[in-house]
């Protein structure tokens, strides 16, 4: 589909909070604080901060670029930059494979909806850490129960779809993303003021260079990319139904880089 027919976003906030919903999820939420508390704390920390730096912020723009140069979907903007099909192949890469982590996420969202009907109805109340475990893996093995609580979210994400992008990802994204933005607030409140917060954060921030092998150095390089959600094509797409009146006024440094740019392989 030709750029000039997308129905794209509306406002700049907009983008924003679409592609910080894309970024931000359970590899910044769930698991970034325990990995960095593992590899080195504040070390690696840095080290994840030079990653982005290095890595992530030029990944992140030449994907926007792309697609707003391209003007189509990531299966058909490598051959719209290069004018060739050479690499077309990355576009498809990109799409199965978020295909694959899609698969992963409906099962995790899954659990949420499971969780959030069990916290309405208090079926946790008086559990202890070894209750809550032994629930968990009772309820991950009730397949008809899984199941029926990952096609709720499978609705909802096609029902924002079939809306669009203005009308469906950007909409919801400035509701959501505000509201995610408070309850991290609150939940960070809530966690420092519990027994042994001071523990939690020295795990988390102290820092341990002895800890910074080339490993884990490749590790923060990885969680740079899962944050950013860049090598999947994401961006891409975002890009394609980003007007163009948004980057010369709003989003600047995108449009230093986009003067003129056309790929070419």
């Amino acid at each position: 589909m030709e750029q000039s027919k997308h129905t794209g976003f509306n406002s700049r906030l907009g983008v924003i909070m679409a592609a910080a919903g894309s970024a931000v999820g359970l590899g910044n939420i769930w698991k970034f604080p325990y990995e960095t508390g593992q590899n080195g704390g504040g070390a690696f920390l840095i080290v994840y901060l030079i990653c982005v730096i290095i890595f992530g912020m030029p990944l992140l723009m030449t994907e926007i670029l792309i697609g707003r140069n391209a003007g189509k979907s990531t299966f058909s903007a490598f051959r719209a930059i290069t004018g060739n099909n050479r690499w077309q192949w990355l576009g498809w890469w990109s799409a199965l494979t978020v295909l694959i982590l899609t698969g992963f996420y409906f099962i995790v969202t899954g659990w949420c909806v499971d969780y959030l009907y069990e916290s309405a109805v208090n079926s946790f109340v008086g559990m202890n850490t070894d209750a809550l475990l032994t629930h968990f893996n009772t309820n991950v093995m009730n397949a008809p129960k899984m199941i029926l609580c990952s096609i709720i979210p499978i609705l909802c994400t096609a029902a924002i779809l079939w809306f669009g992008v203005s009308s469906g990802i950007e909409r919801l994204s400035k509701i959501l993303m505000p509201m995610l933005l408070i309850m991290m607030i609150l939940m960070t409140i809530r966690v420092l003021m519990l027994d042994g917060s001071g523990t939690g954060l020295r795990f988390f921030l102290a820092p341990d260079f002895s800890q910074i092998t080339p490993a884990v150095v490749m590790e923060a390089a990885g969680q740079c990319f899962f944050s950013l959600s860049v090598g999947l094509g994401l961006m891409i797409t975002y890009g394609a139904y980003m007007p163009a009146r948004y980057l010369g006024s709003g989003i600047g440094w995108i449009d230093y880089f986009s003067c003129g740019l056309r790929v070419r392989f």
